[in-house]
């Protein structure tokens, strides 16, 4: 059956169609796009550096395992021969997914359809100024059949939204099993051919549909996940490189999602995703029973004969981690859904997947128990310290040559894997930030229970006590390697320059800790749980009739700099906008806040609180600005 066709020439007829261009603008947000392909030049390179790793990795383990370990060496050798052997299979496995990230390109865009196309938003505890731009955004989605929001929340002002936004409201009297079961509760009712699930606080762009829905002229395509990415630049998961500010998870959302395309194996990971209803239904809808749902599901998918595809494009824009309790709590509950499905799915031995499928979930589940291994990383060399142990003998001039090489070649492996965007310095601290949580959530594994959220039970910037702990032993074991080797403690090592090893890896270990440290405690992060995202933008309003230049906007408030006269401070004021929908609008509010500047009033303005869809729309055609193709 067809169910996209190509735009028709005739002009557009209804009004409400294309909006008018905002009064405002924001800089286009260069890292939306698809990626370019790779040249075959950069992809060979790509391939010999992996290969060159695995090869002569396996060659410098065997030489360990049968050179290097003997009774005195056995205690500290082995448990850091698991670990590089460990280090040495996930990068195996990162080759295997990351082979050619070019198997999908950009589909065709699609402007008319004969398909139906619903919208489903789940939610359940979100505030007004996360959900607000959500909805407004959704109801300028072109294409979209209908649009339901899914309250667990049972809230009566999430319904008068709706009700103000035109879009249709559905609760549940039993409110258990999470978005799983939201979504399976209302997916029977539905006659649409194709279903978009949005989170509560993604904002998604107008051509979401007609840029996803091409992928589904293959009759077999049954699901299209996009990159999950945040709006908010400045949350805790954002780091600076260069002049840019990347997002901690951007490895996994734009090269290890669209690697996944060769073997198909991209997996439904959250919102931002659009499912063919029929798929869904062959497969008995929704997983259920895991905080995984998306992941368990795909399996069920892919084990029935179905593909899917990573759709390389950000398309949807969520609110990023606040804080480092945030992060750690929402990676948690990842971790956790990942064992939870590790646990119940036998997927190395189920029926109908592919060996790459296989090796795709595998690198996937798996991925979230390197926790432990970090824990291990950073423990070995203070208790070889410590405890006067070496991991090596034998040829020992060769072992400290070989060791840090092989370490060496495996992180650049990883870097050529990751098309430059697995920085092991920035990977480290994160790993180290949410080591505490993830490690709790691995027991899922036995108890098939995901641990529960805690970071509104305390206060964001406090450092987990584990690594407190690491830090002050690997200080101490530092200090106790010098003063040993100086001849203080009286104490000698069974080779100086082992110890010497152990020493340099120490301290590179309380750097990386010590930075881990910081990022938790800096007040940039831990002071501000602000929901109403403020975004820069450039453009003219009027404020009590004087134009004025707009420097921000959220949901609650405007910055704008003004030339003229000003209102007083604590005044009521009113500032004329013009929504995307063609209709001029007066958004009111209190002045809170006046700073002279140099060639005018930098004024800040409260807003009321009822004026919803104006601002919303404003909003979310900010927060998704992006160039087109």
């Amino acid at each position: 059956m067809t169910t996209t066709s190509p735009a028709p020439e005739a002009p557009d007829t209804d009004p409400s169609a294309r909006p008018r261009p905002l009064p405002i603008t924001v800089g286009a947000r260069p890292d939306s796009a698809w990626p370019e392909a790779e040249t075959p030049t950069t992809l060979r390179r790509t391939h010999v550096v992996a290969l060159s790793a695995m090869l002569l990795g396996t060659a410098y383990l065997v030489w360990r395992a049968t050179a290097t370990l003997s009774p005195m060496s056995l205690a500290l050798g082995l448990p850091l021969l698991v670990l590089e052997a460990w280090s040495l299979v996930t990068v195996a496995l990162q080759s295997v997914t990351l082979w050619n990230v070019d198997a999908v390109r950009p589909p065709r865009t699609v402007s008319e359809t004969t398909a139906t196309v619903a919208v489903l938003i789940p939610t359940s505890d979100e505030t007004h100024q996360v959900l607000m731009p959500t909805l407004a955004a959704a109801t300028r989605m072109r294409l979209a059949t209908e649009i339901i929001v899914l309250d667990d929340g049972g809230r009566p002002w999430v319904a008068g939204m709706c009700d103000e936004l035109g879009i249709e409201y559905r609760t549940r009297i039993r409110r258990s099993g999470g978005t799983a079961t939201q979504l399976n509760t209302v997916l029977p009712g539905i006659a649409a051919d194709f279903v978009v699930v949005l989170a509560a606080d993604q904002v998604a762009d107008r051509d979401f549909i007609g840029r996803t829905l091409a992928h589904f002229d293959d009759p077999r395509v049954a699901l299209v996940q996009t990159p999950q990415a945040y709006y908010n630049e400045d949350s805790f998961e954002h780091v600076t490189r260069g002049r840019q500010r990347y997002a901690e998870q951007t490895l996994w959302e734009r090269v290890v999602g669209a690697g996944r395309n060769r073997l198909n194996a991209a997996f439904w990971s959250g919102g931002g995703a659009i499912l063919r209803r029929s798929a869904l239904a062959s497969v008995g809808g929704v997983a259920e029973g895991t905080t995984a749902a998306g992941l368990d599901t795909s399996i069920s998918l892919h084990a029935a004969g179905w593909r899917t595809v990573h759709h390389n494009e950000i398309l949807a824009r969520g609110r990023g981690a606040a804080d480092a309790a945030e992060y750690a709590d929402r990676r948690s509950r990842a971790a956790g859904g990942a064992m939870q499905v590790l646990r119940k799915r036998r997927f190395i031995s189920e029926k109908g997947l592919s060996v790459g499928q296989r090796a795709s979930y595998l690198s996937t589940l798996t991925d979230w128990l390197g926790s432990w291994r970090t824990l291990g990383y950073l423990a070995i060399p203070a208790v070889a310290l410590l405890l006067s142990l070496t991991p090596a003998t034998g040829p020992i001039a060769l072992f400290l040559m070989m060791f840090p090489l092989a370490f060496v070649l495996r992180q650049v492996a990883r870097r050529a894997l990751g098309r430059g965007q697995a920085p092991h310095g920035d990977l480290t601290v994160f790993g180290i930030i949410r080591m505490a949580t993830t490690l709790r959530a691995t027991f899922t594994l036995l108890t098939g229970v995901a641990p529960r959220p805690r970071s509104a039970d305390r206060d964001p910037r406090s450092v987990p006590a584990i690594i407190v702990a690491l830090l002050g032993l690997n200080l101490v074991a530092v200090a106790w390697g010098v003063a040993a080797l100086t001849g203080i403690t009286g104490i000698t090592y069974p080779y100086i320059g082992i110890a010497l090893g152990a020493i340099a890896w120490g301290t590179a270990n309380v750097l990386y800790l010590a930075r881990a440290t910081t990022r938790v405690r800096s007040r940039h992060f831990g002071g501000d749980r602000r929901e109403a995202q403020r975004i820069e933008v450039e453009g003219h309003v009027f404020l009590d009739g004087e134009r004025v230049h707009v420097l921000d906007l959220s949901l609650t408030g405007v910055r704008v700099l003004s030339y003229g006269d000003v209102p007083e401070l604590g005044t009521y004021c009113a500032m004329a906008f013009t929504d995307p929908n063609k209709r001029s609008a007066v958004v009111t509010g209190t002045v809170v806040g006046v700073q002279r500047r140099p060639h005018g009033h930098d004024v800040r303005v409260a807003l009321e609180e009822d004026q919803t869809y104006v601002m919303g729309a404003i909003l979310a055609e900010a927060l998704v600005s992006q160039p087109r193709q």
